[in-house]
């Protein structure tokens, strides 16, 4: 037992950790995690709680050093095994970030706001896509706050309308009608595929594919681009709106 101690005590001094918390059952049931292990499992990441956790203890209050009993866990979690508990609190109980996430984690936020901008709107003006590094200006232009507690998705509409604030930007969904010659048809099926969906797609009397893209505005003229180039202008493209 002391050597267990001795071993959890160890732990604690040298790996930063933070505390995980649920409260459930009226009651308040922590376990000490390593931060950016912990926050890869709540991701999705294969990660075993052996790697997450600092010490095999549930605690009421882990500050204290106070521990839930076996009969309590068994009581509010129906078991009282320690990984099957764990595995709970990870999913269901807070865990804090620490200042070095919030730093790390508010930039890849950030770069992946931009670079969804720069795909899905075009400037008003010109009709041609909107650089990163415009979009970033334009952030910093228009003091805009990204919330590393929403994902991308949540707030990128919001960023779009304070950014038309700076900048003409337009976002939207663009629809271009294709024509594949036959020869080509192996090489852009995958392209198109890769930068849109498909709503619609025959096959004419001479073999030639025929399809309607939608895809973001903002990829338009880089696809239009990729096919002029690798077919020498034989695709035919038509843009619909």
């Amino acid at each position: 037992m002391r050597r267990l101690r001795k071993e959890a005590k160890n732990n604690l001094t040298s790996r930063k950790y933070v505390i995980a918390t649920l409260k459930k059952g009226g009651q308040k049931f922590e376990i000490l995690v390593d931060p950016w292990k912990a926050h890869a499992y709540r991701e999705g990441q294969p990660i075993s709680i052996d790697n997450i956790v600092i010490v095999e203890e549930v605690f009421s209050d882990a500050k204290k050093g106070e521990k839930h009993s076996r009969e309590t866990l068994e009581k509010i979690f129906g078991t009282s095994d320690f990984k099957k508990v764990a595995e709970i609190i990870l999913k269901e109980g807070r865990v804090p970030l620490t200042q070095e996430q919030r730093k790390e984690l508010a930039e890849r936020l950030r770069r992946q706001i931009i670079n969804m901008i720069s795909k899905l709107c075009i400037d008003a003006r010109t009709k041609h896509p909107i650089p990163p590094k415009r979009v970033e200006l334009a952030l910093e232009e228009a003091k805009v706050r990204i919330d590393i507690n929403r994902s991308a998705d949540e707030q990128i509409m919001d960023i779009i309308k304070k950014l038309s604030m700076v900048i003409p930007i337009k976002y939207g969904v663009a629809r271009i009608a294709i024509k594949v010659p036959p020869i080509y048809y192996a090489r852009v099926y995958p392209i198109l595929k890769e930068y849109g969906e498909l709503k619609q797609t025959e096959w004419g009397r001479d073999g030639s594919f025929y399809a309607l893209l939608e895809l973001p505005l903002g990829l338009r003229e880089e696809l239009i681009g990729k096919l002029a180039s690798l077919s020498k202008g034989e695709i035919q493209v038509k843009l619909l709106d």
